[in-house]
């Protein structure tokens, strides 16, 4: 695990790597992110740091956060939710209270099938290392802004 650990700290961006520790995603298939932003007051949606760990850990991802976040990552970086297999209807749902109980339904309906996720994982890693390529092409995006901004503090 050292070598995973100093492989990841090489491709990740330092933004990226605070507050996370690698040991805890190296043993887990199903990412929940709880976003910074949940409540639709604004009608904004933000995309963080945390919604881009699943796909770079080769997680499947779940995030709770304003309505349509997925669809906007979807759009925005073309990235693979695996809707065949994950159900984000939750994603689109305008109601507060109810896209919390979709989504704490999905991770219960989840959890009674993780031998099919097991299963769907094995047989489909090259679309998990394809979300994986595209996190890191943004990364290399970001890390320039991330120095030109640490270079003027």
């Amino acid at each position: 695990t050292t070598l995973f650990r100093s492989i990841l700290h090489e491709h990740m961006s330092n933004w990226m790597l605070i507050p996370t520790f690698c040991r805890n995603h190296e043993n887990s298939y199903v990412n929940i992110v709880t976003e910074s932003m949940f409540l639709d007051e604004y009608n904004n949606i933000h995309i963080s740091e945390k919604s881009f760990r699943p796909f770079f850990y080769y997680q499947f991802p779940l995030i709770l956060a304003t309505h349509n976040h997925i669809k906007k990552m979807k759009e925005k970086f073309d990235l693979d939710f695996f809707d065949d297999i994950i159900n984000h209807s939750y994603d689109s749902q305008p109601n507060q209270r109810i896209r919390l109980d979709m989504f704490f339904n999905e991770i219960q309906r989840l959890n009674g099938i993780k031998d099919q996720l097991i299963d769907f994982y094995g047989k489909n890693y090259e679309r998990f290392e394809a979300n994986k390529q595209k996190i890191l092409k943004i990364l290399s995006i970001v890390d320039k802004d991330y120095y030109f901004f640490e270079g003027l503090i």
